[in-house]
């Protein structure tokens, strides 16, 4: 049976069609899994958010500062495909294998006698493990599909030398997909591996070394041209609009010290694409850390992988000699995998931008897929000699690397389902906010999304309707605004100006909302009153010193209309679970009704929910308190006490708020049970 099948294989793959198909196997294996339970994350939000108030007509103004001739790309994909995450999902992962296949195409053109491992390369170059921001779709609908263009672009200068006939049909397609360096400048310094490309394909035609690089020259002249006047543009008139380039200055004011910190970047980075990028292959999941899905569905996603390419894998090697590829064409792929790498990485070392497997520097990775993949599936032709080791060392990185994929997917999918119970929280707690308000916390425990990405839903949960550039609310984490100086200090009265892009907002801190989110407590108002640093235990520093800000009354507690996150978007409400009752109470204790603080307890109790967070016991302790409901506000205390004596400065503050404004007279056992607490 299974030889019956690598028979099948093997047949199969000296079809046309077996390139794309298996590459296109790959990438759903490794990034398709997840796909239904992804939304958005990080810069996807400010993209929606400019589609959501102008429509793909205000893209042009959006990208003007940075890239402008990347509007196109998101007036397309935002017409087709509106706030629909998983379309951009499939989209990305489309233009991901269509990527692989192209650079496949580069490798069959240049080393046409090395099918096989062109095909090795081509699955690690889709699988790479360095990049981690798959799942941030729609920004990186813009990064993959470019990198499609661009290995398109040099996929077709090379074809145009073996295929006369079809000369100028490829020529001319491959200048128009290199202008895809004018909206991203990624792949601008590995435009420079087409001459040594064309050097390669060009040996056998032309072995004159001198005839040869006339040739080489006058090929690449159209491309340098454009290449030349991209660089023109960039540099002298459309010059650093974010990152200065802080390498030239270096080695302008000390050439030995700045040539001496390039070389290191240089090798550091490499280190870093290439080991870094691979060593978390090995960090198996655990169920106490990652949970039963992430932990089981990774082991299940190995074995899938594994059986597949063991297959695929057998049926491609199966005809061919135990010792692959020639040692001098491994060499050279080793030379050209290097070359490669180090030509990528110039465009950032320019601008002293170091590339690091963590969010969000990963992103520059993207860059160096080319020459890792290269250099890695040389490595390993080289090591791995033997046909059987070869099969059996390619399906288990393979295989690892799939599941890693599998892991790194989920820890976007928690994120994503934090978001969602974030937003909702937010709105039971905070039904309708005045506008000019800035929402401000810090620690922020959602690890795929900053505060600029956070104050687009923030404005579209609050503020719908607008049709304008003016932000109504601004999220601001205090210790990166303070550190950027948007922020002199945490002090009212002062003035706040935020821009993002084409849109701005004009505040005050005096106009400020602080909140604590720590899942998996609920999230929390935090303010002078009601939940200082005294009643909620283990603030840090930067958290106590920031509630001062805290303005309740820019809370509309009682609206004409509730305000909701976009369900359209984030889907309809969660389950109303424990964090419900306690946001809710929350917000009818900063009213005074205590009647519905009691009301939602009771509730509560019904379904037996109860927080992980003694804290949440605070808002219906007041209520029974000032209900004069002693027993039941004992048994909250005890409740508390029961979990950990770090609550009791929480309850004492609250109890002496209480007596101090009302004049309520305690019984005897309550008496005593407060007291104990003091002693």
């Amino acid at each position: 049976m299974g030889k019956m099948i690598v028979e099948k294989i093997y047949s199969f793959s000296q079809k046309k069609s077996f390139i794309p198909i298996i590459l296109l196997a790959f990438t759903i294996l490794a990034f398709a899994p997840l796909i239904p339970f992804l939304g958005f994350y990080w810069d996807a939000w400010p993209y929606l958010w400019q589609y959501h108030v102008f429509g793909p007509s205000g893209y042009p103004a959006f990208v003007a500062s940075d890239r402008p001739y990347s509007a196109f790309i998101f007036q397309i994909l935002t017409y087709l495909f509106g706030t629909h995450a998983i379309y951009y999902h499939i989209f990305t992962l489309v233009c991901r294998w269509l990527a692989g296949w192209a650079f496949w195409w580069i490798l069959q053109l240049v080393w046409s006698k090395n099918r096989t491992l062109n095909i090795y390369a081509a699955i690690l170059f889709i699988l790479y493990p360095g990049f981690l921001e798959q799942p941030i779709a729609l920004p990186y609908c813009h990064h993959f599909s470019h990198l499609a263009l661009f290995l398109y672009s040099i996929g077709a200068m090379l074809a145009a030398q073996r295929d006369r006939k079809r000369f100028w049909l490829y020529t001319i397609s491959a200048l128009i997909a290199q202008l895809s360096i004018f909206s991203l400048e990624y792949f601008a310094s590995l435009e420079f591996i087409r001459p040594v490309l064309l050097w390669l394909i060009l040996r056998q035609e032309i072995p004159s070394s001198k005839d040869r690089i006339k040739k080489v020259l006058k090929t690449w002249l159209p491309y340098f041209i454009l290449l030349a006047f991209f660089y023109y543009w960039r540099i002298f008139l459309f010059s650093f609009p974010t990152y200065e380039p802080k390498m030239l200055n270096e080695l302008s004011q000390d050439f030995s010290t700045g040539i001496l910190n390039l070389i290191y970047q240089a090798f550091k980075d490499f280190f870093t694409v290439t080991v870094k990028a691979y060593r978390n292959l090995f960090n198996f999941p655990k169920v106490a850390e990652v949970g039963f899905f992430a932990t089981y569905g990774y082991w299940g996603i190995m074995l899938i992988a594994c059986i597949f390419t063991v297959l695929i894998l057998t049926g491609l090697e199966l005809k061919k000699n135990s010792a692959g590829s020639e040692k001098k064409a491994l060499f050279e792929t080793l030379a050209i995998g290097v070359l490669s790498i180090f030509l990528a990485g110039a465009i950032f070392w320019i601008t002293k931008l170091t590339v690091r497997i963590e969010f969000a520097w990963d992103r520059l990775t993207i860059s160096y897929m080319f020459g890792i993949a290269l250099f890695i599936t040389g490595l390993l032709f080289l090591i791995l000699r033997n046909k059987r080791l070869r099969i059996a060392g390619m399906t288990l990185f393979i295989s690892l690397t799939i599941g890693f994929q599998f892991l790194n997917a989920m820890d976007f999918k928690h994120d994503w389902d934090s978001f969602k119970d974030f937003f909702w929280q937010l709105t039971w707690r905070i039904p309708d906010l005045e506008e000019n308000t800035i929402l401000m916390t810090t620690l922020f425990p959602l690890k795929y999304y900053s505060d600029n990405s956070l104050t687009s839903p923030l404005n579209w949960t609050y503020n719908p309707e607008s049709t304008d550039d003016t932000l109504s609310y601004v999220f601001y984490f205090s210790d990166v605004r303070l550190k950027v100086g948007r922020l002199t200090a945490l002090e009212k009265d002062l003035p706040v100006d935020q821009w993002y892009r084409s849109f701005s907002f004009t505040g005050n801190t005096t106009d400020t909302v602080v909140i604590r989110y720590d899942p998996p407590g609920c999230l929390q108002v935090l303010d002078s009153e009601y939940a200082n640093a005294g009643v909620i235990p283990n603030l840090t520093d930067q958290e106590a010193a920031q509630i001062s800000l805290s303005n309740l009354d820019r809370i509309i507690t009682s609206p004409a209309e509730e305000k909701y996150p976009p369900i359209e978007i984030i889907g309809e409400e969660i389950e109303r679970g424990w964090c419900y009752y306690f946001e809710k109470a929350d917000l009818a204790r900063q009213t005074g009704d205590w009647d519905k603080v009691i009301s939602l307890k009771s509730t509560a109790d019904e379904l037996g929910l109860s927080p992980r967070n003694p804290s949440e016991w605070l808002p219906f302790f007041e209520a029974y308190v000032q209900s004069g409901d002693w027993e039941n506000a004992a048994v909250l205390v005890n409740a508390s006490l029961a979990v950990d004596d770090k609550y009791t400065p929480g309850i004492l503050i609250t109890w002496d708020r209480i007596m101090e404004a009302q004049d309520l007279e305690p019984d005897t056992e309550m008496l005593n049970l407060i007291n104990s607490l003091r002693e």
